[in-house]
């Protein structure tokens, strides 16, 4: 279990209206007030925009256990499945309201951690994949299966190809998996499998359209320079910052490599 400390603040219809406003009046408010009319910024990043149940919320999963009054009746008789979709129905009302307040010109990405919300798609310009990786095999450090990477990929590439325009995904690679991981635990300098999960994360978002990062702990970790972001036109690692940055848009579309392999079942 991470952040099971944070309080979760009431997105549903049941919050309670304090002087005219539910918590989803102020936070459209801020958004719109704070942020998008300062001139400052381009966009706003939501984190924790899920569109089913809370992850963080203990015991989130077991229907026998869950303790998390959404109706306040105070009463135990919410269901991860009906807070899962009251969630989503949130969800979607709050970036309604948003996009309605901000326009198409404002930028806003999401983040759920590794895997991103596809039902909010939709409504927003991307998410942040956070440490992506951790999204193939949690049970394995982070190497992946090869059904754990597919999946994950399908995920990326419908986000990519759904949410409106201008699309911003963001893939973070990770060396280590954050949330439940002492920050004490981070290193200064990539150790072998950190070259391994790095190509192979750099790699899938190359497939896509999308923009990459690799930290050898997570967000809170110094950025690091690998070999590929410096390459010059023959493909070349150099140390010459006039080859930094965006690798220029795709020669084609993926192609899946069939296996010669026949599937029985």
């Amino acid at each position: 279990m991470a952040w099971t400390f944070i309080k979760k603040l009431n997105i549903y219809d049941s919050c309670p209206v304090v002087e005219g406003l539910t918590f989803n009046d102020y936070l459209v408010n801020h958004i719109v007030e704070d942020v998008v009319e300062s001139g400052v910024w381009d966009g706003i990043y939501i984190d924790n925009l899920f569109a089913r149940i809370n992850p963080h919320i203990t015991d989130w999963s077991n229907r026998d256990l869950l303790d998390f009054d959404i109706n306040n009746n105070g009463l135990r008789d919410e269901t991860p499945a009906q807070i899962s979709d009251e969630t989503r129905a949130s969800a979607i009302e709050l970036l309604t309201r948003i996009r309605q307040e901000v326009g198409a010109n404002t930028l806003i990405v999401g983040n759920t951690g590794a895997s991103p919300q596809l039902a909010l798609a939709p409504y927003v310009n991307g998410f942040l994949f956070e440490c992506f990786n951790m999204a193939w095999c949690y049970e394995c450090g982070a190497m992946p299966t090869e059904t754990g990477w597919r999946r994950a990929l399908d995920d990326y590439l419908y986000m990519s190809q759904h949410v409106q325009w201008p699309a911003i995904n963001i893939v973070e690679g990770c060396g280590v998996s954050g949330a439940f991981v002492d920050p004490d635990k981070a290193y200064p300098s990539p150790r072998p499998e950190d070259f391994q999960k790095h190509r192979m994360t750099l790699g899938t978002t190359l497939l896509g359209d999308g923009f990459y990062e690799y930290d050898l702990f997570e967000g809170r970790s110094a950025p690091y320079w690998f070999d590929e972001y410096t390459v010059d036109g023959e493909g070349t690692a150099v140390q010459d910052a006039r080859f930094k940055g965006y690798l220029g848009q795709a020669l084609g579309d993926a192609v899946e490599l069939r296996s010669p392999e026949r599937v029985v079942w």
